[in-house]
């Protein structure tokens, strides 16, 4: 409203000289007592109003809409460059950095003109279409300095050299979206690197910010700043961007006849090369960045792709505590195995629970500007759904993860919903085991669900209905309630609390019963496997796929196997290093690709984005040791967006690759 709009320009216009910081007020206090006498009343009264009008600042700041200042723009023939800001500053990012003149000039500079996803995307639109941008001072340099040798360059296809050459006007607003996200993303991770930034609500290890500073100077495994800010020597950053923004319609010309490769072909293929890019789908695939309304709606001839999402990270600075990152270690059942390995928490932010260091950091789940950067990078991957992450409703009392974080899901999902709509992303309910979970619990969450959230537009659907993922309800775990489930679900059908129900699928045999046996007899819509780690169970092993995919086929049910980029617990389960799977630089996540793409399944997921205590995140990472020595694993030596395009391609091959009709899905 007007009223918003009003804050803005008041931030705009005053924040800089308002952002007095509370520690800038508490070092003036010896000062202001050695004065004495009516000068010291005088100077005492200004910093009082310093302080109230920061504090002012901060509310205002706080009341903005979600999104705001999520990207910052310059005009051509500038770059955006960060200020130096004192300790304590505080203020709007605008603020925090400055538009300079590019190459040798020495124009006087210009603050840079703010955007973010609530303030509509033709104001974005005419930005770019009036030729500003969102480069980097350093990005900038480097792709001058690139520009002669790249325009050879064998790595660019034809599409994305035709769109570099558009100079930031893209054929679609999507195409021109995705760009810019990433090069926010990317200017926002050399933020974060930053130790100055003191309003950041991200939690940046201080040995992960000197690390950044200081650089690695004789190795390739650049820290996260330099990861941020620089070019690659022989790809310039604008003709790269373009390249990632037309990865929906890359048409490559070898790849006619290898579209129907054997998954044993395909692995073989990945093993060889396991650093290369998967080849682009056929020219005549439909456009994987298809429009929201698309994604949602049932009917689409093209299968779809979930991801695993967490929301029970929490920090300090958010949160008022830690949560999740901070995961215990747990027990093993075999009391004489358990023996072997000590319990503690994790600390963070220097140690957290992960063997990977988050390139945002260890974030909050409750922040709205993660959680819309988030969601940006599932819409870049060409997922359909967020597969949330759900452990009861908020008044619901019980533990509610195996962390006993007490991390409330359900609070965040107004935001969540919020995020996905901004960014034409789904949203499907994964329901976890929360103490006390029933059939008959599940129907009170279902009219909760579809009362609280049945009418949001980001709301996922697959032929008109809600799609649920019931996590450890299968024949293994829920063998003896199958008649419980099924009088569940039979109960909701044709109502308003309808939903496309999938069970766990474990690949087990369980008194005579298998998993195709309990799904069809608990009245499921289909099963999905979940985990990351091939043969973990039986159901994750990639070669009984195609054989489950035809059997629940034949029965109306749809099958989903679950893809991940590798598998590591070895931080909270010490015991469990028998079932880590290394992501060899991108080869395991193509194999387990490959042998989903080839079984033709209606529906394929990802897991995860972002479980980082099981080391399956596709989310991007930083270079990190601990103050302690604890070195983190890391994707190098490819980017921190690695997965996320890998995820793409793989998405766009699946859709390509399928042979359903619309029928059919």
């Amino acid at each position: 409203g007007a009223w918003r709009e009003a804050v803005v320009f008041f931030l705009d216009l005053f924040g800089p000289l308002l952002s007095i910081g509370s520690d800038d007020l508490c070092r003036s206090c010896p000062r202001l007592a050695a004065m004495g006498g009516p000068w010291a009343r005088g100077r005492a009264l200004l910093w009082v109003l310093g302080a109230g009008a920061a504090g002012v600042a901060r509310v205002a700041r706080a009341a903005l809409p979600p999104g705001y200042e999520d990207e910052l723009y310059c005009a051509p023939g500038r770059c955006l460059r960060r200020k130096d800001m004192p300790p304590g500053w505080t203020g709007p990012r605008l603020s925090f950095h400055e538009c300079a003149p590019e190459g040798e000039a020495t124009e006087a500079v210009e603050a840079p003109t703010p955007w973010g996803a609530n303030v509509g995307e033709e104001a974005r639109a005419e930005l770019i279409g009036r030729g500003y941008h969102l480069r980097a001072c350093a990005a900038a340099a480097d792709a001058a300095s690139a520009s002669a040798g790249e325009a050879a360059s064998t790595r660019e296809s034809p599409a994305a050299t035709a769109n570099a050459a558009s100079a930031g006007e893209p054929a679609s607003t999507r195409k021109s979206r995705r760009a810019a996200a990433r090069e926010s993303r990317r200017s926002a991770s050399a933020d974060a690197a930053s130790a100055g930034e003191a309003a950041s609500t991200f939690k940046i290890p201080a040995a992960l910010a000197d690390s950044a500073a200081a650089g690695e100077a004789a190795s390739t495994r650049e820290s996260p700043a330099a990861s941020a800010e620089a070019a690659s020597a022989d790809e310039a950053a604008s003709t790269r961007e373009s390249r990632r923004a037309a990865s929906a319609e890359v048409a490559a010309a070898d790849e006619a006849a290898s579209t129907r490769e054997s998954p044993a072909a395909l692995a073989d293929v990945a093993s060889a090369a396991s650093t290369s890019e998967i080849p682009a789908a056929p020219a005549d695939a439909a456009p994987a960045a298809e429009a929201a309304s698309m994604r949602n709606s049932p009917g689409k001839g093209t299968p779809r792709v979930h991801a695993a999402f967490y929301l029970w990270y929490g920090n300090p600075d958010v949160d008022g505590r830690w949560m999740h990152w901070n995961h215990k270690v747990l027990p093993h059942w075999d009391k004489s195995v358990d023996a072997e390995h000590p319990k503690f928490d994790w600390q963070p932010p220097e140690e957290p629970h992960s063997p990977y260091m988050p390139a945002r950091g260890t974030y909050s789940s409750r922040d709205s500007a993660t959680l819309h950067a988030q969601f940006r990078d599932l819409s870049e991957a060409g997922v359909d759904s967020a597969m949330c992450s759900w452990w009861g409703r908020k008044d619901w009392e019980g533990k509610r993860d195996d962390a006993f974080s007490g991390a409330n899901t359900d609070e965040l999902m107004p935001t969540v919903l919020e995020a996905a709509q901004a960014a034409g992303v789904g949203v499907s309910f994964h329901i976890e085991p929360y103490e006390g979970r029933s059939a008959q619990t599940f129907l009170d969450d279902l009219r909760y669900i579809h009362k609280a959230y049945g009418s949001h537009p980001a709301v996922y659907r697959e032929r008109g209905l809600p799609v649920f993922w019931m996590y450890d309800v299968s024949v293994q775990h829920s063998g003896k309630e199958v008649a419980a489930w099924r009088k569940a679900l039979d109960s909701v059908r044709g109502t308003p609390l309808d939903g496309i129900f999938l069970c766990l699928w474990v690949g087990e045999t369980v008194g005579g019963m298998n998993d195709a046996s309990f799904l069809e007899k608990g009245g499921f819509d289909g099963g999905y496997t979940y985990f990351a780690a091939a043969g973990f169970t039986k159901g994750s092993d990639p070669s009984t796929w195609a054989a489950a995919t035809r059997a629940l086929r034949a029965k109306g049910k749809m099958f989903v196997p679950a893809v991940g980029p590798g598998y590591d617990d070895t931080r909270i389960r010490p015991w469990n290093a028998h079932n880590v799977k290394a992501r060899k630089h991108g080869a395991y996540y193509d194999q387990m690709w490959s042998a989903a793409v080839e079984a033709q399944p209606q529906a394929i997921s990802v897991t995860s984005y972002n479980e980082w205590g099981e080391g399956t995140q596709i989310e991007g990472v930083t270079p990190y040791t601990s103050p302690k020595g604890l070195v983190h694993e890391d994707y190098r030596p490819e980017d921190p967006d690695f997965y996320i395009r890998k995820t793409r391609q793989w998405a766009d091959r699946f859709r390509a690759h399928s042979g359903h009709s619309r029928e059919e899905l």
